[in-house]
């Protein structure tokens, strides 16, 4: 995904006030109840790709965790900093497939989010992209992808998105597969559904 020309980024980072208001209608406990029971124990190092609002990172922050949040979207991180300056996150501007600012940092993390973002993927990069996740990954870490299944409603680019796909990219690596739930939108949408997967890196070299 090239960050600095995509068309979908754009459109977020344009519309990024209504983006922000939209998304902190909902509470992380409301969107975290299917695998909030995954969350490693202990103080974590969580990777927030795709951070948008920043109500996911800041519910770690509040919580101790060291996080780091990831938004290509300009105008959307810099909203979303602004409004959590209280908070200890570290605000990046990268993206998959290569996530290479966060590659650069050296680290492995508990924990790794990927919450609506996966149907944004190019179809093309999508096992690189799974592959720089999972290498990201401590061990025992959880790497977690919340699937939107439904048409774009606007002008982003939204692929089709497919369980399948996963667990046949999963297929060479050392992770087990801990969650697969199907959820209906919490907004109320008729015409979206969503599809919860947890994956655990297990010990070992991937």
């Amino acid at each position: 995904m090239n960050i600095a020309n995509n068309s979908t980024i754009q459109y977020y980072s344009t519309n990024a006030d209504r983006f922000y208001k939209k998304y902190k209608q909902l509470h992380f406990e409301e969107i975290s109840s299917l695998w909030i029971q995954f969350i490693p124990s202990g103080k974590l190092r969580v990777l927030d790709v795709g951070s948008g609002s920043g109500r996911d990172a800041s519910w770690f922050a509040q919580k101790g965790h060291e996080v780091i949040a990831v938004e290509p979207a300009d105008g959307l991180r810099e909203l979303a900093e602004k409004k959590h300056s209280n908070y200890s996150i570290r605000w990046m501007k990268d993206g998959l497939p290569g996530l290479q600012k966060v590659k650069g940092l050296r680290l492995k993390f508990e924990l790794i989010l990927l919450n609506a973002v996966w149907m944004h993927i190019d179809p093309k990069q999508k096992e690189e992209s799974f592959n720089t996740l999972i290498n990201l990954l401590s061990e025992g870490g959880k790497l977690l992808i919340n699937l939107r299944h439904g048409k774009s409603p606007d002008k982003r680019v939204m692929h089709p998105v497919c369980k399948k796909e996963l667990i046949h990219f999963s297929e060479t690596k050392k992770i087990e597969l801990l969650l697969d739930v199907k959820s209906d939108d919490l907004f109320g949408r008729t015409d979206v559904s969503w599809e919860t997967i947890v994956f655990c890196r297990s010990q070992g070299e991937v």
